[in-house]
């Protein structure tokens, strides 16, 4: 049966392509920074109420049962969202995959909690695996509600579900960490996160999915979802093992403190990806077809994370110490070089992502399957290595690692695509080495002299970095143009259509 107009659930048309992902970006921003802003927030009280070794006990689950979440989904929601033309019933029978699957990893999580707590010779992880589970469901039923609001461009309803949920499991697990619950106290903020999420999503999305029947067109989605869910499969397993492994080897100690600077400079950028990679494909796969605007929009994409990103990760490392004691306390100072190396990692993790949009938008699946079987476990190599010099050298391995990776996704995508994609490479090296990492280096020598307080090694900083980042903007003409160029997409984002 042929696809119809009344039948499809079709991205709508929405005045210009440009300002459209502007607006898409910029309200995702938004969200996405409040949310952050609320992780942070969640990070800092926790820390104070909650011992390290708690934090390791909940770390040591979640880096194992968490490879559960690229089952949950497969890459069917990309593959929804990346369709022209998804019809009702197709976007139903998704949603009955996502479904099951949620259901029968519940059931094998809930399963592996003995020998998990085995395998870390510690039997508290049984209750707290078991607890876990749980959220594997609730994933399971949320995907396809949010591709629904996803497809319609409600950016916004995205954004409000993404800071409410977490917002209101952050005051419960507070309140809890505070009646002295410690690791349940996590356990719950996790569980309620998934809850008020599926709530929230499907009474904004006011779209009730038919029961599953044979219809055709399922198996392109299938066949894509399938080769991106091996992908992220791959992914999570490398940007896990550091956690497996020092948990499984340094304990939960270690762990605590590797996760806390993981916590602060990593998982915000991974967060923020994501939501920026469901902008940015419905509008990359409207202009694939023409290579110049193509790759124009890509540059375009990545110069906004590169002025944003990478400037902010380099300052926020350079001044890690002070912030790490400052806000968590002295017994916590041990993670403050964890996270100065972690920033710098995270900044290829997010220059890597644009080549994955280059893959996602381009429909080239098994092309990226590919790059990540060769890549994956060159980075797991490296890690394993690095180990031999503690969680220091866990951290420098991992970022050499996602060093090397950024650089191959980007020839494996110029190949792949046959479009010349180098300027995705040479354009944030001169961005971050003319901008971001001279304000990172001031940062960090302002935060080395011990002779300062911790106060005024902060402020300092911050009005180093500030210094060095008006100076730039007067003699380089390209930071000029840069600058303002990012200028007129806040005002493309502000005027009124």
């Amino acid at each position: 049966m042929a696809n119809t107009r009344d039948e499809a659930t079709e991205v709508p048309e929405d005045g210009s392509l440009r300002k459209g992902a502007a607006r898409g970006s910029a309200i995702t921003l938004v969200g996405q920074i409040t949310r952050i802003l609320i992780q942070l927030l969640s990070v800092i009280l926790l820390a104070r109420l909650i011992p390290p070794a708690d934090f390791g006990l909940y770390a040591m689950v979640l880096a194992v049962s968490g490879v559960a979440q690229i089952f949950l989904d497969l890459g069917f929601s990309m593959a929804a969202l990346r369709s022209r033309d998804l019809t009702k019933q197709q976007h139903s029978n998704l949603f009955w995959i996502n479904t099951s699957a949620g259901f029968l990893l519940f059931i094998i999580i809930f399963s592996l909690a003995i020998p998990l707590a085995t395998f870390y010779g510690d039997d508290r992880l049984i209750r707290v695996t078991q607890w876990i589970s749980i959220v594997y469901l609730l994933g399971g039923i949320t995907a396809q509600f949010r591709v629904h609001l996803n497809r319609h461009l409600r950016f916004g309803a995205l954004s409000l579900a993404d800071v409410l949920a977490p917002l209101v499991a952050l005051v419960v697990a507070v309140i809890m960490a505070m009646k002295g619950y410690g690791v349940q106290a996590l356990v719950v903020q996790t569980i309620l996160n998934y809850l008020v999420m599926l709530v929230l999503v499907v009474v904004m999305a006011r779209w009730v999915p038919s029961f599953p029947r044979k219809t055709p067109g399922m198996k392109p989605l299938l066949t894509f979802g399938m080769g991106l869910g091996a992908t992220r499969f791959l992914s999570y397993l490398t940007q896990n093992i550091d956690s497996i492994i020092i948990g499984r080897v340094m304990g939960p100690v270690q762990l605590g403190f590797y996760d806390r600077a993981f916590r602060l400079a990593v998982a915000p950028v991974v967060q923020i990806s994501f939501p920026f990679t469901r902008v940015a494909i419905p509008f990359l796969v409207r202009v694939m077809d023409d290579g110049k605007k193509y790759v124009a929009a890509l540059r375009e994409a990545q110069m906004v994370g590169i002025y944003g990103t990478a400037s902010f990760l380099l300052v926020f490392g350079g001044m890690a110490t002070p912030i790490v004691t400052l806000i968590f306390g002295p017994d916590w100072v041990e993670a403050g070089l964890l996270m100065t190396i972690l920033c710098i990692g995270a900044i290829f993790r997010t220059l890597q992502q644009v080549a994955t949009w280059v893959f996602m938008s381009k429909g080239l699946s098994g092309a990226l399957l590919k790059l990540n079987l060769v890549m994956q476990p060159v980075i797991v190599l490296l890690i394993i290595g690095g180990a031999r010099w503690g969680t220091v050298g866990v951290a420098w391995a991992g970022t050499l690692g996602y060093f090397l990776f950024w650089l191959v996704s980007i020839a494996w995508a110029s190949y792949a695509t046959n479009l010349n994609l180098w300027s995705l490479v040479t354009n944030p090296l001169e961005i971050i080495g003319k901008f971001s990492l001279p304000a990172g280096l001031i940062t960090f020598a302002i935060s080395s002299n011990s002779s300062l307080s911790l106060l005024t090694q902060f402020l300092a900083s911050i009005g180093g970095a500030l210094i060095w980042f008006v100076f730039i903007y007067c003699i380089s003409k390209k930071i000029k143009k840069d600058i303002r160029r990012l200028v007129g997409i806040g005002m493309l984002v502000l005027k009124r259509r």
